[in-house]
């Protein structure tokens, strides 16, 4: 029972410190303003302001909010659902909103930590985490991605929330589907 302890505690250490380097790479961050497509999805996002909107959200396409809006084909209501629940907490101040991404971020550094750790244990047929050693394969992966460059923009735009959420669920149900087909 103690070496399952001390498996689940190293693993929760690497997960801890996945999700501390990816907040502490990305924390500049949230000294960031609103810029470009976050002007429009966020700033004159009249649905956003009043969570009575919900149904509106659901019915339109993702500039629908718009006085002016044409036909579109673009749907993306949790990006508005997400807004909405942002503004209720932060209003229109943009700290509040690139802390959001900079939380999704970590998470999804986690999660990829997590898919690393299932990928690497189903291909070699064992724990891909056994022992003590700092760093794992999956451990590295996942440090890698949480502190790679090429994340930034996702993390520090405003407008990519939904790049991010997605991410985050997709790669949260795909784990879930593995768990329940007998991994």
């Amino acid at each position: 029972k103690f070496a399952a302890l001390e498996a689940a505690g190293v693993k929760t250490v690497r997960s801890l410190a996945v999700a501390a380097a990816a907040i502490a790479i990305h924390v500049p961050a949230l000294f960031g303003e609103f810029v470009y497509d976050d002007m429009t999805q966020v700033l004159e996002n009249r649905w956003i302001r009043d969570l009575g909107n919900i149904g509106s959200i659901f019915g339109g396409s993702v500039w629908s909010f718009q006085a002016t809006s044409g036909v579109s084909n673009y749907y993306r209501p949790a990006m508005h659902v997400i807004y909405a629940l942002e503004y209720q907490l932060f209003g229109l101040r943009p700290w509040g909103f690139h802390l959001v991404n900079l939380l999704l971020h970590a998470g999804v550094s986690v999660l990829v930590l997590l898919f690393a750790r299932r990928l690497l244990a189903d291909l070699g047929g064992r724990p891909a985490e056994s022992g003590r050693g700092f760093p794992t394969p999956a451990f590295a992966a996942a440090l890698l991605f949480a502190t790679h460059p090429v994340n930034t923009e996702a993390v520090a735009w405003v407008a990519a929330v939904p790049e991010l959420s997605f991410t985050l669920f997709g790669l949260f149900a795909f784990l879930a589907f593995c768990r329940s087909a007998g991994g």
